[in-house]
């Protein structure tokens, strides 16, 4: 386990003990599915799970999740950030929103492999691709024409946001400190 992950299992576990509450495991991914499904009020969805570590092919049946394909290799998130990065397209304010932004401008169709094996799929193919063809300089590949600017309604992220002791001091609705 990461530190980070590490240091927020150590915080959780202490809280659960100091608000004597049990301590759920709660798996990320299903999480993300359940407040979609929870807001959508949908009963058995099927879902295109998309991060930047996985991609999955998901569907809710029999109180149970099914995953019916996934990723061989990269996951599009991931595959998406390494693509931006060969190309030089800026991270701000992500990779793929400006790729996104660069194609609708585009004019020529390019053609890039991929593979579908039943519902799985392969990505790595069209990351070898791109980076063959990316032409070189001797500081790395060529910067791309026309990076899309950020736009006025993206807020910018957040850069060394001093702690607020008053919120940090709150203790969370319906627990009760000791």
């Amino acid at each position: 386990m990461g530190a980070p992950l590490a240091v927020v299992a150590v915080v959780a576990r202490t809280l659960a003990q100091l608000w004597d509450r049990p301590l759920l495991g709660v798996n990320h991914c299903v999480g993300h599915i359940e407040m979609g499904r929870l807001l959508a009020r949908a009963r058995d969805p099927l879902v295109l799970y998309v991060s930047g570590g996985n991609t999955q092919v998901i569907a809710f049946s029999r109180r149970r999740y099914r995953i019916f394909g996934e990723t061989l290799d990269i996951a599009v998130g991931n595959c998406l950030d390494r693509f931006a990065r060969v190309l030089k397209i800026s991270n701000d304010p992500s990779p793929g929103y400006n790729i996104e932004q660069m194609a609708k401008r585009g004019t020529k169709l390019v053609e890039l492999p991929y593979v579908v094996k039943g519902m799985d799929v392969s990505f790595s193919g069209l990351l070898s691709h791109v980076e063959v063809r990316t032409p070189k300089t001797p500081k790395g590949p060529k910067k791309p024409q026309n990076v899309p600017k950020r736009p006025q309604n993206v807020p910018k992220r957040p850069q060394n946001v001093p702690k607020d002791p008053k919120r940090t001091q709150k203790t969370p609705k319906g627990l009760k400190r000791p």
